[in-house]
Formats: C-alpha cells, structure tokens, sequence
C-alpha cells in the first residue's frame, strides 16, 4: 500500500514540490499551514484516495492549470476560489495590493473601487488589511461576479460588486480615493506566445485590441471622473507596456505617474494621481 510520502516522490519530479504538496493536501482535506504534520504522519492512502490523486494527475498531464482542478488557489495569504470564468491571480499582481496600500494607509477607511476584479483578489486582499476599506468591485461578466461574490463570503468581507463595463455603472463622480485594475492587456497578435494552461482562462480577461492598450484609455478616463482630488489610479500591465501607460495617463491628466516593478525586475504596475 501507497503512502504519502510514495505518492509525493512519484509526482513530484514531474509536477515540481508545491504543487505534488497541494495534490496531496487537497485529497487530506488539509490546510496548508498543517502541511508538515501530515506529512511526518505519512499516512497510508485509501483505494478512494490514490484514485482522487490520479485523476488529478491525469487533468494535470493534460495542461490544466492545478488552481482550476482543485478549485482554489492562494493570494496574499488568501485562500480563493477560482474556476474557469475567472483568471487565476498571479503573484505579480500582488504588487498592484501593494501599490494601493501605500495610498490607503493613510485613511483607513478610504472608499477603493477594483474594475476588472474578476475572482476578486485585489480588493479582498485590501480589505484583509484594512478592515475599514470602503471597498467596491466591478466586472462586466456576471459569471466572474459570482465567484468573487463567493469568495468575500468565504472570508466573511463586506466588499458589494457590481456588474459593470469599467466605470459606467457608477454614477455620483469623485468617489473613489483609489481605483485599481487589473484589466485584459495582451496583445491578439501574441495569442501563438501563450502556453497550454492559458488556453484554459477566460480569452476576454487575456487580450485587448489595440496592442492590449485599449483599456487603459477607458480606465483612465473613468478614473478621472470617478477619483476625488487627489485620489490615484493605480493599474497593472505587461512588462513592455509601462511606456505606453504612463503616456495614456498623462494624456487623461494625471500627475506624478511612474511605474512599479515586479519581482523580477520589470516595470508591472503604474499609477497617478488625480490633480
């Protein structure tokens, strides 16, 4: 008879550590954080359990992304859910959290609209650290609204989402102290750069029109009515696009604009501020 221990040696060369870690987590029923006592345990597996572990294996093999089989995936010490109407959160994007923190420290209790909020990662990560966020999210697809609307009640967050097209479902201007998003920005005529596991997320949160740019203007233009004085824009893009952004955003008005590395070193996130 397997056991945990086994099973992990045997996947894990092919799937890499933390995943084969989560795999085996997810069949326990095991939190993340309880990770090195099951496995010191090194239980036996069930008939029941080596087949659930196969049949992930088998959806892995095939290129589906691990967060999309087991249903949830981790974000700034969250746990989410996600599935196939949403984009999986990347750690890049964690930058565009910490971006929007540096502006709302200051008030606690300031009011952050998240466009684009898909599984809602951004504007729950915020909420979490600061439980005094007035914080908002939007979408246009209803089916992204309904995980994200799901995942604020897994954590027990008062963040209201509404279905909208950028900024227009929202009326009364200068609300907003921060507005970010994470929008679609690559390029159709890159789609043949992609890899197999993105041909498993929503295409119409990957790829933009005018070389992935379009929402920017849109974004920058909403945020310009919906900012109060003051307020920051703060949006993530592709690595080669931060010129073109900081242009955008000068161009609507906005001052103090420069952008934000990721983890590697390449410019991810810009943001200005509402003069």
């Amino acid at each position: 008879m397997k056991t945990l221990k086994h099973y992990f040696a045997s996947i894990a060369h092919e799937f890499g550590r933390e995943e084969a870690e989560l795999m085996l987590l997810s069949v326990f029923k095991t939190p993340f954080e309880q990770r090195l006592m099951l496995f010191m345990k090194d239980p036996a597996l069930t008939e029941a359990q080596v087949q659930q572990l196969d049949n992930l294996v088998r959806q892995r093999k095939q290129g589906v992304p691990l967060p999309y089989i087991l249903g949830e995936t981790y974000f700034f010490n969250l746990e989410l859910n996600v599935n196939r109407d949403v984009l999986i959160p990347r750690p890049d994007t964690e930058i565009l959290v910490l971006a929007a923190l540096e502006h709302l420290q200051k008030n606690p209790s300031a009011q952050c609209l998240d466009m684009a909020t898909g599984s809602g990662a951004v504007i729950l990560a915020l909420k979490t650290e600061l439980p005094e966020l007035q914080a908002y999210g939007s979408d246009i697809c209803e089916k992204a609204l309904k995980v994200a609307q799901g995942n604020a009640c897994r954590h027990s967050l008062d963040v209201p989402f509404t279905q909208s097209s950028w900024g227009d479902a929202y009326t009364e201007n200068e609300s907003f102290d921060v507005i970010t998003a994470n929008p679609p920005y690559i390029a159709y005529d890159e789609l043949h750069l992609m890899n197999k596991e993105t041909s498993f997320e929503p295409s119409k949160a990957l790829f933009a029109p005018q070389n992935g740019l379009e929402p920017y203007y849109k974004l920058a233009e909403d945020a310009q009515r919906l900012l109060k004085s003051n307020g920051w824009l703060c949006v993530e893009h592709g690595f080669q696009q931060a010129d073109a952004v900081q242009q955008i955003m000068r161009n609507a008005g906005f001052a103090e604009v420069h952008s934000l590395d990721d983890i590697q070193g390449h410019p991810r996130v810009t943001q200005g501020q509402k003069v």
